[in-house]
């Protein structure tokens, strides 16, 4: 069976410079339809309205960095096309634009959830904590969870810790990961993202 790591870069000689882009000059964040205002463990009941502007010196990518988004992915046409060939977890695709050199590409948002995906690791052995993701400040450990809770109390955790409009570059990292036997019975790729 083959895994993969899927996550967003924050190294300069990848992408130029953290965050790639930043919500379009004129898009109200606060507007309730604005990707921004979805919660991340919740699928919208309307189409939300994802407008970027890459910054100058990035690099246009597969997959692009934002803080518009507090969840999931913002992706080209060609790696949606990829992953959706996959076993993903319950997931979404919201159509989006990227502003860039004069030019609107078609970008999306690929929005998920790891359904039960707490249930397939063995918690006793596994770890996770919470640190940087720019490149400077990566090894410094800001918190460290253990793993043996619930779904429930990981949402809870995931929901009470600073979001990325208090902190930029924040996000938990599974440091070991070791799966159950129920594993093995479950989705080729998974993600996760708190």
């Amino acid at each position: 069976m083959n895994y993969f790591n899927f996550k967003k870069s924050a190294e300069p000689s990848e992408i130029g410079v953290f965050p790639q882009s930043r919500i379009y000059t004129g898009v109200n964040p606060n507007d309730v339809i604005n990707v921004w205002n979805v919660k991340p463990f919740e699928f919208p009941d309307f189409l939300p309205n994802l407008e970027l502007e890459m910054l100058p010196r990035a690099n246009l990518t597969d997959m692009i960095s934002s803080v518009a988004i507090s969840n999931g992915f913002i992706v080209n046409d060609k790696l949606m096309s990829i992953l959706k060939g996959q076993n993903l977890p319950n997931h979404a695709f919201y159509p989006g634009k990227l502003y860039t050199n004069g030019f609107i590409l078609n970008y999306n948002w690929f929005h998920f959830m790891s359904d039960g995906f707490w249930d397939w690791i063995d918690k006793n052995k596994s770890k996770l904590s919470r640190r940087s993701i720019i490149p400077d400040h990566r090894e410094k450990i800001l918190d460290e969870v253990n793993l043996f809770k619930t779904n429930f109390e990981f949402v809870s955790i995931a929901n009470s810790a600073p979001s990325l409009q208090d902190i930029i570059g924040i996000s938990w990292f599974l440091m070991k990961i070791f799966q159950n036997s129920i594993f093995s019975q479950r989705q080729l790729l998974v993600f996760i993202h708190l």
